[in-house]
C-alpha cells in the first residue's frame, strides 16, 4: 500500500499542520508570540522529506509522525494530539498504525508510550523546578 503526496497534503491541510524548509510537514502551536512544532511528520523512506515540486506523482509507504520532548506543549496532551493526528491519517489513506518495531499499534502498545510519555514529563518537571 502506497500513499500518495496530494492525499498527504491534502490531509496535511485538514489537520492545519504546515510544510518548511526542512521539507517536512509540522504541527505548530503558538507559544509566547513564537510558533512551536508540537509534531512533525515524516516520510519513511530516506531522507525522510516531501518536495512540493514533485508531490502529484511522489507515493511513500509510509508516514513517521515524530515529537520531541520535552516540548511546547504538557507531553501527554501533545502525544494524544499527534496518535489523534495519527489515526486521522491512517483512516483518510486507508493505512495501519504501527510502533517503532513495525507491529500494529495495539492499544496497549499505546497504553506503554502514554505511561513512558508521562513518566519522562514528570523525571524533566522535577530536574527543572526551582525552589523557593
Amino acid at each position: 500500500n502506497r500513499f500518495e503526496g496530494r492525499n498527504i497534503v491534502t490531509i496535511t491541510k485538514k489537520l492545519g499542520l504546515e510544510y518548511d524548509d526542512m521539507k517536512i510537514f509540522h504541527k505548530h502551536i503558538e507559544r509566547f508570540s513564537s510558533k512551536k512544532a508540537l509534531y512533525s511528520i515524516v516520510n519513511m523512506v530516506e531522507p525522510g522529506t516531501f518536495d512540493l515540486d514533485t508531490i502529484d506523482e511522489f507515493k511513500t509507504p509510509g508516514l513517521g509522525f515524530v515529537m520531541s520532548l520535552p516540548g511546547p506543549e504538557e507531553g501527554l496532551k501533545a502525544f494524544n494530539i499527534m496518535l489523534e493526528a495519527a489515526k486521522k491519517f491512517a483512516d483518510e489513506l486507508n493505512g495501519d498504525l504501527l510502533d517503532d518495531a513495525r507491529n500494529r499499534l495495539s492499544s496497549q502498545t499505546i497504553a506503554h508510550l502514554q505511561e513512558e510519555v508521562q513518566l519522562f514529563s514528570l523525571k524533566y518537571s522535577s530536574h527543572t523546578g526551582t525552589n523557593l
